[in-house]
């Protein structure tokens, strides 16, 4: 199943834009929608490259692939990443 992610993310001058991406969901993975996210003194140093900012998040199952056992869609999860 294919599956299309957006991701906010600094620019050097200011401001935010959005970049976005697919790729197919991988038979042990889950899709979670974050919700909240942790933001530390870390995040300052590499606010400016290309990546997600934040960590300790929390969200909600959108979608599992097939051999997921540990979580149904609906669930509210918490991980880091």
């Amino acid at each position: 199943m294919s599956i299309r992610v957006d991701v906010y993310k600094g620019l050097q001058g200011g401001g935010i834009v959005k970049a976005t991406s697919s790729r197919d969901l991988g038979r042990n993975e889950a899709l979670v929608q974050i919700t909240h996210s942790g933001v530390c003194g870390t995040n300052e140093h590499v606010r400016y490259l290309p990546i997600g900012l934040g960590h300790d998040d929390v969200g909600i199952v959108k979608e599992i692939g097939p051999d997921v056992t540990s979580v149904q869609v609906g669930d509210r999860v918490g991980f880091e990443r």
